[in-house]
């Protein structure tokens, strides 16, 4: 059996007004065995604040969007989807595949 897991949601949270701003990841598993696949959502969820994210760096790939130095949101959201995988492995010792899935099981 394989398994592996993928956010469902991605939320940033701002509490009340004047608070930091939380980010909840939701967290999917998905159990393939053979041809029969099992998907549980919400298997799992957790919260990181905002300035944890601030401190981390990852790099971002040149957007195809615009020119050197510019970004667009679709680069924001990629960038926030790549830093929620690297989260998603090291949580729950995953492994990245090249196509983005975490695989937890074998």
């Amino acid at each position: 059996m394989t398994v592996k897991i993928r956010s469902s949601q991605i939320t940033i949270d701002s509490p009340t007004e004047g608070a930091e701003p939380w980010v909840r990841i939701a967290v999917q598993r998905i159990e393939r065995n053979g041809d029969i696949v099992n998907v549980v959502d919400r298997w799992d969820s957790f919260n990181v604040r905002f300035s944890d994210i601030a401190t981390e760096m990852y790099p971002i790939p040149q957007s195809v969007n615009c020119g050197s130095g510019m970004f667009t949101f679709a680069d924001v959201g990629q960038a926030i989807t790549t830093v929620v995988i690297i989260w998603l492995a090291e949580r729950y010792n995953g492994t990245i595949q090249a196509n983005g899935d975490v695989l937890i099981e074998e």
